[in-house]
């Protein structure tokens, strides 16, 4: 089952944050944030199930939380996954770029039992720094090391069972989907006419 994603602005929270690192917060960012959600929100929805059926393909992880709540806020020292939160930016592609990114943490992080920490690629670059801001060097390693080899060590491989199981829920949901009809299948049928 893919969970509902609500993406918000909460007022409360982000006045919060402000107080802590003791900045005024003001009606201007509280009508940004709320401007900068539904800009979001708008940008990710048309992709967002295809993404996340594709997330649970590739890594045989699947979601098991119904939903997931990612709230945007000012001034955050870095975007994290829990609560999901990302920071209000301009630039919509970086925004998006992140959010899809915190949504694979979200995964991981429903998904600890079958995480394997320690493996072959883990103790190879253990002394990597975390790999902020822009996780460069991160896709540095994805490309030298190939992305299914690193899926592959850390994640343990489903069984038969649960991977055939994963595959009928994608078919079922496929098929619940509402068929839209051809022109040809739109047009009436015309009776064939009879000679006398």
């Amino acid at each position: 089952m893919l969970p509902k994603i609500y993406i918000d602005y909460d007022g409360t929270y982000d006045e919060a944050i402000h107080s802590l690192i003791e900045k005024k917060h003001t009606k201007l960012a509280h009508a940004g944030g709320r401007l900068f959600a539904r800009r979001l929100r708008k940008t990710v929805t048309p992709m967002l199930n295809k993404i996340l059926m594709g997330m649970e393909a590739e890594t045989g992880l699947s979601w098991k939380w119904p939903e997931i709540r990612c709230y945007v806020a000012h001034d955050i020292p870095f975007d994290y996954d829990n609560p999901m939160t990302i920071k209000v930016r301009k630039n919509m592609h970086d925004a998006t770029e992140t959010f899809f990114h915190e949504l694979v943490h979200q995964l991981e992080m429903q998904n600890e039992n079958k995480i394997i920490m320690r493996n072959p690629i883990h103790l190879k670059y253990k002394r990597e720094h975390r790999l902020w801001p822009e996780h460069y060097r991160g896709w540095q390693i994805v490309k030298r090391e190939g992305a299914d080899n690193i899926i592959n060590a850390y994640v343990r491989p489903a069984t038969p069972l649960h991977a055939l199981k994963k595959a009928v829920e994608h078919k079922m949901e496929e098929t619940q989907k509402p068929k839209v009809l051809s022109k040809k299948e739109k047009a009436p049928k015309q009776k064939p006419l009879r000679n006398k």
